[in-house]
């Protein structure tokens, strides 16, 4: 069983979809290094997210998480 597990995202809601995003590489870099391992592995069987995924538990911050992963 291939598990992907990430932690502590902590999506901003004052940075997230702006060009001042200062994560926007590291997600980026993450996204393809996702593809890349699961083009050699295969694709995870279940992925696992824990910590903190909203840095202030605001909506906008959620939806957006939503929509990344």
């Amino acid at each position: 069983m291939r598990i992907l597990h990430f932690s502590d995202i902590h999506f901003r809601k004052t940075e997230i979809g702006t060009t001042q995003d200062p994560n926007f590489h590291l997600r980026s870099e993450l996204f393809h290094d996702v593809v890349d391992q699961s083009q050699k592995l295969g694709a995870p069987d279940a992925i696992i997210i824990t910590g903190d995924i909203a840095f202030a538990g605001d909506p906008a911050e959620f939806e957006f998480a939503t929509q990344w992963l």
